[in-house]
């Protein structure tokens, strides 16, 4: 299956009002992620490919991740002030109230994210 996702600007605080201008599309297989886990993701990447003599273990690319994981999570930005609202093929998707203060969105066709 092939996938594709589209993040707009939220008008307003409310799904009703439309999407706004687009501000990624993205085409994946299996899951996308936007948020904390995205830029720990980013942030491992940037280590590995700057320093790579540093990330040749398997082992040490754990703790890396950890050391990213770690470091970031305390200061990760949540997706608050219903600033994310969600829509699947055209139609408005109602979020849960928890929605609004989470700290990273996954949008996946598989049943299991982040089983290694």
């Amino acid at each position: 299956d092939r996938w594709e996702a589209t993040v707009h600007r939220v008008a307003s605080n409310t799904a009703s009002a439309g999407p706004g201008p687009v501000l990624h599309r993205v085409g994946f297989n299996n899951y996308v992620s936007f948020g904390m886990d995205a830029d720990i993701a980013r942030r491992f990447d940037e280590g590995r490919k700057g320093y790579p003599t540093l990330h040749r273990l398997r082992t040490m690319n754990k703790l890396w991740y950890g050391v990213h994981g770690l470091t970031a999570t305390p200061f990760a930005p949540k997706f608050s002030n219903g600033n994310l609202a969600m829509s699947i093929d055209g139609v408005g998707a109602a979020l849960p109230p928890s929605a609004h203060n989470c700290k990273a969105v996954v949008i996946t066709n598989v049943l299991g994210y982040s089983g290694g």
